[in-house]
């Protein structure tokens, strides 16, 4: 009888410590979805497929253009954005008054391809203001990278929905660069690569932000936004668009 009680006793310890195993796997499995609004990418260790080379289809440093021209290759949406030199480098340039949401279109319009823009963009804080960045793949309905200094993070957008946040380091006066990547991941899903570096430090090999959209890209040109909430000059510099060539199936 003693013997029996006592296996019993060691079965019950036994059962007690696997709920309070598996209940500890469960309760701390979602600690990313805590704030549901915020909706970080959960996958920012996936890097982009390897197969296909990429292609320079558009490149613009401005150098070749007139001080005070607006370049006759860019589509103006909104905005007086002109050429200046500034320390002997020409950047495309945004004023700081009025304020507003001022953005151009530029490059060929690609479709049926991966698609990444790169650039560099400055401005500067004026007290607590800040003014605010974009860029888009797609033209201007399609996926809009937002950088926002004053809240510290990027925001994926889609239409009026922010799918996905990443945080965003960002210094007063410097030069922040940028990558943003379309890719196919199949025939009916879009993969979406971001990262930001500030000038003169290494380029992460990580992206900042990757999120996964479950329908095709439908392409387009390339768009970038200046937004300058802080009343001071928006710059541009270095606008390149990458095309990949699939290989053959």
């Amino acid at each position: 009888m003693k013997l029996k009680k006592r296996t019993d006793l060691f079965g019950a310890l036994a059962f007690m410590a696997a709920i309070l195993l598996n209940g500890c796997v469960i309760t701390s499995a979602p600690e990313g979805d805590k704030d549901s609004n915020a909706k970080p990418s959960s996958v920012a260790q996936t890097n982009p497929s390897s197969s296909g080379s990429w292609d320079m289809v558009y490149e613009n440093d401005f150098s070749s253009y007139p001080v005070g021209e607006e370049p006759d290759d860019l589509f103006i949406l909104d905005g007086d954005f002109a050429v200046r030199e500034i320390d002997g480098n020409k950047v495309l340039s945004l004023p700081g008054d009025p304020v507003g949401d001022f953005g151009i279109l530029f490059g060929p319009r690609v479709k049926g391809k991966p698609v990444e823009l790169r650039c560099r963009v400055s401005s500067t804080r004026k007290g607590r203001r800040m003014p605010a960045f974009a860029a888009a793949l797609g033209g201007v309905s399609g996926y809009r990278l937002r950088l926002n200094p004053a809240t510290r993070n990027l925001q994926l957008i889609l239409g009026e929905e922010t799918v996905a946040t990443a945080p965003f380091a960002w210094e007063s006066g410097a030069w922040t660069h940028l990558r943003f990547r379309a890719e196919a991941k199949g025939e009916n899903a879009t993969m979406v690569f971001a990262k930001t570096w500030i000038g003169g430090t290494k380029e992460p090999v990580e992206w900042n932000l990757v999120h996964e959209f479950p329908t095709p890209f439908a392409g387009g040109k390339c768009c970038l936004w200046g937004l300058p909430y802080a009343s001071t000059e928006i710059r541009f510099d270095s606008l390149q668009v990458l095309a990949k060539t699939l290989p053959e199936r």
